[in-house]
């Protein structure tokens, strides 16, 4: 009944009816100041801790944090520098790489993409490349799981190859795959003297046998 009053009496001085949002309160500038200055000496700490601390609602500590700090949260991860003897190394791959494209048309052609996924067998979600929302948490550690592997060309998919269990992490059951399964794939293409495989760099995909075998199979010719 207060806004009705209100607005009819608006209505009667200025002929107009304007409804007004109170909207949220603004957040004092000494709030946001002891909060930057908190933030800065425990970025660490989670927001309902700097929340209890500055004797504020949590919500507005959330908000003076992105809106008014414009900080966001990242996760910490642990990289190799890149120093300055290592960017000509990794220029220089990808320069031949362009100057191979640009002299032989074809040679896109000659290149075999790998890659594998994780599928969990009693339909729990792999937590690394899928998420999911839903009312708990689906992912259970060490659950039954297959590893299936893919070889990919411009025109040929050898695979799936399905690794049982965790049989995939253990290098010579990997070897035993590259020269059972995917070798003698190769050998009946007419470009199988000129291929080139892209490995990944995970301990079974690179040990001292499988290494050997590649250097063999594809000698200069393999990325890994």
């Amino acid at each position: 009944m207060n806004n009705i009053h209100c607005w009819f009496k608006q209505f009667q001085e200025i002929g107009l009816f304007v409804r007004q949002s109170p909207g949220r309160p603004a957040v004092m500038e000494e709030i946001a100041e002891r909060a930057w200055q908190s933030f800065m000496h425990s970025p660490h700490k989670l927001i309902p801790r700097h929340s209890l601390e500055l004797g504020i609602p949590k919500p507005t500590a959330h908000k003076v944090l992105h809106m008014n700090l414009k900080l966001h949260a990242y996760k910490i991860q642990l990289v190799h520098e890149i120093k300055a003897a290592n960017k000509p190394k990794r220029k220089m791959p990808g320069e031949g790489m362009l100057e191979k494209i640009d002299n032989e048309p074809n040679f896109m052609h000659n290149i075999m993409f790998t890659d594998e996924a994780k599928i969990q067998i009693n339909d729990c979600i792999n937590q690394h490349n899928c998420w999911i929302w839903g009312s708990k948490n689906h992912f259970v550690r060490d659950s039954p799981k297959l590893y299936v592997w893919c070889w990919l060309m411009h025109n040929h998919i050898f695979g799936p190859f399905v690794f049982a269990g965790g049989e995939k992490k253990k290098s010579n059951i990997f070897l035993d795959m590259l020269k059972l399964f995917l070798f003698p794939q190769l050998d009946d293409l007419p470009n199988a003297g000129n291929i080139y495989l892209q490995m990944a760099g995970a301990s079974p995909h690179y040990s001292d046998l499988v290494r050997e075998a590649l250097d063999e199979k594809f000698p200069n010719t393999w990325i890994g």
